[in-house]
This record gives structure tokens, C-alpha cells and sequence, in this order.
């Protein structure tokens, strides 16, 4: 059985994926409390407090020439949080490319993200 945030996340994906990082990302914004604290994987640990921080980050990333593609592998509620595995792709304003597994962790409160993370997937050995 699948939650509401489960089914927004995913939506907010088809977004990401499909209509590009902008697009996508304004999607999960509405998803998102006005105050929510976002880890994005561009930011290098820095924690960006509040929707429109984000916008302004994600805005002067893709100014300064830097685009973000991601894909999603799978989609997993965990109480009342989503996590989505998947791929992440950096280019640079530089031209440096970097791709990489990822987690996005979206933390749910009365029906609002409240955080959102990103931290690097890591592999189980077999």
C-alpha cells in the first residue's frame, strides 16, 4: 500500500526526470514546509534553510552554467519518511562532469517535507 507523500514524491520525480531539474524541483518545493531544510547533493554539505534559499541556490547554479540530472531506481516510504535511490549527474559551470549513486531522503510532517537530504548511496558488498 502506497501513502500520499509516497505517490507525491514519485510524481515530483516524473518531473525531475522528464521536464528537467527546474521543472522537478519546483514540483517537490510545493511539496516542501516554507521552512524546510534541504542537504542538496550540489552543495557540498551546506544545509539550505528554507524553500526559497533552495530556489535561490538551484537558480544560481543553473546561472552560473551548472546543470543536474537525476533518475530514480527506486522509491521506499519509511514511516514517515520517502526514500528514493537513484543516479545523480553534476556537470559543472566548468565543464566537470561527476555521476554518482544517490539517496534523497524526504522527511515528512502533517503532510509536508520538513527535510529533505542527500547523501551518497552506498553499495552492499555480495
Amino acid at each position: 500500500m502506497s501513502s500520499g507523500n509516497l505517490e507525491h514524491v514519485k510524481q515530483a520525480w516524473k518531473q525531475l526526470e522528464r521536464e528537467g531539474h527546474a521543472t522537478g524541483m519546483d514540483a517537490l518545493f510545493e511539496l516542501c514546509h516554507p521552512e524546510c531544510a534541504f542537504r542538496p547533493a550540489a552543495s557540498r554539505g551546506e544545509v539550505l534553510h528554507g524553500v526559497e534559499a533552495a530556489r535561490l541556490f538551484f537558480r544560481e547554479q543553473r546561472n552560473a552554467g551548472a546543470d543536474i540530472k537525476v533518475s530514480a531506481y527506486s522509491f521506499r516510504q519509511k514511516g514517515e519518511s520517502v526514500e528514493v535511490l537513484g543516479w545523480i549527474r553534476l556537470m559543472g559551470a566548468d565543464g566537470v562532469m561527476a555521476d554518482s549513486q544517490g539517496r534523497w531522503t524526504y522527511r515528512f510532517r502533517d503532510g509536508q517535507i520538513v527535510e529533505a537530504d542527500y547523501s551518497p548511496a552506498t553499495v552492499a558488498a555480495a
